[in-house]
């Protein structure tokens, strides 16, 4: 499981991967190649990813919002140290594209799709993120 600010990015089997979303268009990506995981209206700073892959958002109001990295990928934001994502499907939730509510103050501890601890630290403003 992966965290920046309020975006959270968790690993999904591919055998859990509705048909319907694999083999779907993904989401446009932004003038700037990303693809926008959550944009804060005030600032303009995005949580993206890059890298090859797209977002498939399944049909309904509120289906899965996936991400599709066929050779891993990196979460970016214009304040924070990249977030590595290896290879495979994610999901993601937040407040995609639209304004960041603040997070708690206090660290987050993360594990990565291996199990492995990570830790997540908030440097006071907002936005939680990984320390690798």
């Amino acid at each position: 499981m992966y965290r920046q600010g309020d975006v959270l990015i968790v690993p999904v089997d591919e055998e859990a991967v509705p048909v319907t979303a694999a083999e779907r268009s993904g989401v446009p990506r932004d003038a700037r190649g990303r693809m926008v995981l959550a944009l804060g209206e005030v600032t303009g700073h995005a949580h993206a990813v890059v890298g090859p892959g797209r977002l498939v958002r399944e049909a309904g109001p509120y289906g899965p919002l996936l991400l599709h990295l066929p050779d891993g990928g990196r979460v970016v934001h214009e304040e924070h140290a990249a977030i590595p994502l290896p290879r495979g499907w994610y999901r993601w939730s937040g407040n995609a594209s639209t304004s960041r509510a603040p997070c708690g103050s206090s660290p987050t501890e993360l594990r990565g799709p291996g199990g492995e601890e990570r830790r997540g630290s908030d440097d006071g403003d907002g936005d939680e993120h990984s320390n690798e």
